[in-house]
């Protein structure tokens, strides 16, 4: 019995050890600088103006034309207040926002980007003409 009971210490102490080296790791990567960011945020709202939860929310970035860069995509679901975020590169960039449905008309939205900035958007979802 004692040698069961020494055992699961050392793996105890074992993992908990392991645990404090890798803590400082992962705090140096959370800490880890991206460069500036511009933020596209917004709220989706549906017939009577209540908030709507589980949209889902795709934003694709619109290359300048003649340009060989590849369109980059941003998928989300909208919080249990109706809202979503992203973070893209604050660099002079334009954006389409997309927000769909089940049995709602989908919407979309153009966004450009100067620089570090905030831009917020609103859609008002109505259900889809039968």
């Amino acid at each position: 019995m004692k040698k069961m009971r020494t055992r699961k210490r050392r793996i105890g102490s074992s993992a908990a050890l392991l645990l404090a080296l890798a803590l400082p790791l992962f705090a140096a990567h959370k800490n880890k600088t991206v460069g500036p960011q511009a933020t596209i945020a917004g709220t989706v709202f549906r017939d009577p103006g209540f908030a709507f939860p589980g949209v889902q929310v795709t934003l694709i970035s619109l290359p300048e034309p003649g340009s060989n860069a590849k369109p980059m995509k941003q998928k989300a679901v909208t919080s249990p207040r109706g809202e979503f975020l992203f973070q893209v590169p604050a660099e002079e960039s334009h954006f389409r926002v997309s927000v769909a449905a089940r049995r709602y008309a989908p919407q979309q939205k153009d966004v450009e980007i100067r620089g570090e900035e905030r831009v917020d958007l609103s859609f008002l979802l109505e259900p889809e003409s039968k």
